[in-house]
């Protein structure tokens, strides 16, 4: 039989995903809400909503903390040697969880990886041979 304090802390890590889909549920019913008032909004000016529309995504902010990146990187690049800027993007969004997100977020962390490795090898301490990224 498993420790009571894995257990417990089985039971916590449960009870706070719970907590979490309920938040994450309560706030879709609310945008579907809205939505639909926006809608009758639209109806009420006589306009019909028969062109389909492109949905506009805006990047969570605060999708990584300050120094994230540069870590992930170093640390990639450390423990599986050198790496082109796709796969050390393709890793950092595996990592976050993020590897099914849509393009938009991809090319995101793309400029924000290339940025962090571009900043790295000003400084020094990478540098870029051919198409990968090692340490100096």
């Amino acid at each position: 039989m498993a420790d009571p304090h894995v257990i417990s802390a089985l039971q916590t890590k449960k009870a706070e995903l719970l907590g979490e889909i309920q938040q994450t549920r309560s706030r879709l019913a609310a945008l579907g809400r809205d939505l639909s008032v926006v809608n009758d909004a639209i109806a009420l000016f006589g306009h019909d909503n028969a062109k389909p529309l492109r949905p506009i995504y805006h990047p969570a902010k605060g999708l990584f903390v300050s120094g994230e990146i540069v870590r992930f990187l170093f640390d990639r690049i450390r423990s599986h040697g050198p790496q082109t800027t796709v796969q050390l993007k393709d890793a950092l969004l595996g990592y976050k969880g993020l590897s099914d997100a849509e393009t938009r977020i991809k090319h995101l962390v793309h400029s924000k990886v290339a940025k962090a490795l571009n900043r790295q090898q000003a400084r020094g301490l990478l540098v870029k041979d051919g198409e990968v990224w090692r340490p100096r």
